[in-house]
């Protein structure tokens, strides 16, 4: 993947088929070129995130959202809708996500992950519960607990 690319366009990903569910373990590269890591709009392909749950902030209860969200803090409960979740490398996650696309970088996630698009998995992270989505990306050496449901039926 070159410099220019990054995580957030669908282009970069290495996908096979449109239209068939896929997994791919491999080794996918730093993830600095994500949103919310570098500040130049040009070289995170102008996706910008929406709201941002701090290093030092502590969440419980449903969070609602739309757009482009990134939780790098402790959350406990349900995030539920949107474009794109990102959960940070310092992130302490418990309960359900949901979104069109969850990209998890890093910190530990005890969760129930279900997206309509895809779902990835990037080293240091350490997940544990329930994948759900047509396209599951883990980076190589990922430590993941749980299981994988790849059918492509997700319930919104």
């Amino acid at each position: 993947m070159n410099e220019k690319q990054n995580r957030w366009d669908p282009s970069a990903r290495p996908d096979a088929e449109e239209s068939a569910p896929t997994c791919a373990l491999q080794e996918l590269g730093t993830h600095d070129d994500v949103a919310g890591d570098r500040g130049d709009e040009e070289e995170s392909g102008g996706a910008e995130l929406h709201a941002i749950l701090g290093a030092e902030t502590h969440f419980q209860g449903t969070l609602s959202f739309a757009g482009r969200v990134r939780i790098d803090g402790d959350f406990s409960g349900r995030a539920l809708g949107g474009e794109v979740l990102v959960i940070g490398e310092g992130a302490k996650i418990s309960g359900e996500l949901r979104a069109r696309r969850v990209i998890v970088l890093g910190g530990r996630v005890d969760a129930e992950i279900v997206a309509s698009e895809s779902i990835e998995l990037f080293i240091p992270a350490v997940v544990q519960g329930d994948l759900r989505c047509p396209h599951i990306y883990m980076d190589r050496g990922i430590e993941f607990h749980g299981t994988c449901d790849m059918t492509g039926q997700v319930d919104d």
